[in-house]
């Protein structure tokens, strides 16, 4: 068996030291996703001028990775690696938390091995997959169900831990809505007889809805703050954003989702055909139909949103990983030659999920630029265009970045921003050919704010839209009143496919 030269009692410790030095750095060498950056323009408008997602800035998200960009920012700075470090300190306790949830019902080695697997996954990618915000909703979602089972076996206040579980379900909540499935799960765990019954499930309920009552009252107190929230977060997606995607644009994960379920499948058959009970099968049956349900529900969230993208397998993978992994286990004990099977599987495992091109192609730049590169904000394109953007106007001035997906150069600017739209989609998006009424305000808005704002530079990223072919700057010349304001502005340079347009004197 690996470490077995190791105390049992510090294998653990070891195997996450191993995995915290060798394996999780490789998240740092990862460029940002355009999704990153749009949290990133919201976080920044949070941190830097205190404005509220949807109010300060505007995305069809839930905001809860939000805060925690924000939290990233006021810890390690403004920067790419200030929220690669916050994603590795998440995944940290991530792999903490899933071994203490596999110890329930595995034993040392198939506990360490699911955590292995687990990290391997994570950072074999692709880009897109990493810091998203369903890679911050494990942590939480892994929180809930230590919370969960850990009350189900407790003796002395369970109350505790069920209201742990409503208040970690209610912060992935937060993240990604559809994690509200989970709230179902706990009821696989008890039979209702009686109202005395229906304390842990009220208890789980209160934790849940404090926290979502704790996210919702900003926008109470703010003048027509939960309208705007409802119109961007609930009216927005189900009208327009839905309708830009179907299950014919899901990402190949999905296959990986169904072979991982099948190898589960398979165990179980195998096991029941030879009249054999596995080791690892948990002894309580409700515990099994919660294991069961937490599948479910995860899979059932992913489904609601059509999209399937990577990203959204995130938690499923960290919950699967400690199954696949004592499947493997247990199927390499029974070898005559158990620890060398086992050896052998880890090391494949290795082999096959490392990044080993990704981290030779980034050594090949330099060992030690990798991972400082991005600890200065103003590196690359988008640090071009804020440094010449900086250089050319004073504190106070405002800009805006106009971009349909990638703001980049936003986050990076340190001026505030003329309007509160982080990106442009939400003003062109139609599916349906029509514009909604609210789309219209907001089109109508975002003019608005550009001429009572006095913006000192207009950037515009004018790549190629695919879904419409045009380009950024012909879509907002369609919007009226944007043409007349333009022609106050002088084309200042360009920084490759962005435009930098600044207000005459």
């Amino acid at each position: 068996m690996p470490f077995s030269f190791v105390p049992a009692r510090r294998r653990a410790v070891l195997a996450l030291a191993l995995l915290t030095l060798f394996v999780l750095p490789a998240i740092f060498l990862y460029p940002f996703h355009a999704d990153i950056d749009i949290q990133q323009v919201m976080a920044w408008t949070f941190y830097r001028f205190h404005g509220l997602p949807y109010l300060g800035s505007w995305d069809s998200n839930f905001p809860g990775t939000v805060f925690i960009h924000a939290s990233a920012m006021a810890l390690f700075g403004n920067s790419e690696f200030s929220l690669r470090l916050m994603d590795v300190l998440f995944q940290i306790a991530s792999l903490v938390l899933l071994y203490k949830i596999g110890r329930f019902w595995l034993d040392r080695g198939a506990a360490l091995f699911g955590i292995a697997l687990y990290a391997l996954f994570y950072i074999n990618g692709p880009g897109q997959y990493m810091s998203q915000r369903d890679a911050f909703a494990i942590l939480p979602i892994l929180s809930s169900i230590w919370c969960t089972v850990s009350a189900y076996r407790s003796q002395s206040r369970p109350w505790i831990f069920f209201a742990g579980t409503g208040i970690f379900i209610g912060i992935a909540f937060w993240i990604r809505p559809t994690y509200g499935l989970l709230l179902l799960p706990p009821l696989a765990l008890f039979q209702i007889r009686s109202i005395k019954d229906l304390k842990p499930l009220l208890s789980i309920a209160f934790g849940f809805g404090s926290i979502v009552a704790i996210g919702l009252l900003p926008y109470v107190l703010i003048p027509h703050g939960i309208e705007q929230f409802y119109l961007a977060t609930i009216r927005y997606n189900i009208e327009v954003y839905s309708h830009l995607f179907a299950f014919r644009d899901y990402s190949r994960r999905a296959w990986v989702a169904v072979a991982l379920l099948a190898v589960w499948l398979v165990a179980v058959i195998v096991h029941a055909r030879r009249r054999e009970r596995s080791i690892y099968r948990p002894a309580s049956n409700r515990e099994i139909f919660y294991i069961v349900f937490v599948f479910f529900s995860l899979i059932a969230g992913i489904a609601v949103m059509r999209r399937l993208a990577s990203y959204h397998f995130a938690p499923f993978f960290a919950c699967i990983m400690p199954v696949v992994a004592a499947v493997l286990w247990e199927a390499c004990g029974k070898r005559p030659r158990a620890t060398g099977f086992r050896t052998a599987t880890v090391a494949l495992a290795i082999v096959i999920l490392y990044p080993w091109s990704l981290v030779a192609s980034s050594f090949s730049l330099g060992a030690f630029s990798i991972f400082t590169h991005d600890l200065d904000r103003f590196s690359g394109q988008d640090g071009s265009i804020a440094n010449y953007v900086e250089e050319h106007s004073k504190p106070f001035e405002a800009v805006e970045v106009a971009s349909f997906t990638s703001p980049g150069p936003r986050w990076r600017i340190d001026r505030p921003f003329a309007t509160r739209f982080t990106t442009i989609q939400g003003l062109f998006a139609n599916p349906n050919g029509n514009f909604t009424d609210y789309q219209n305000a907001w089109r109508s808005e975002y003019v608005r704010s550009l001429e009572e704002a006095r913006t000192r530079f207009i950037v515009v990223d004018n790549a190629l839209d695919a879904s419409t072919n045009r380009t950024t700057l012909d879509l907002l010349l369609t919007l009226p009143g944007f043409q007349p304001l333009l022609d106050r502005y002088h084309l200042d340079t360009a920084i490759g496919t962005y435009y930098l347009y600044r207000r005459a004197e």
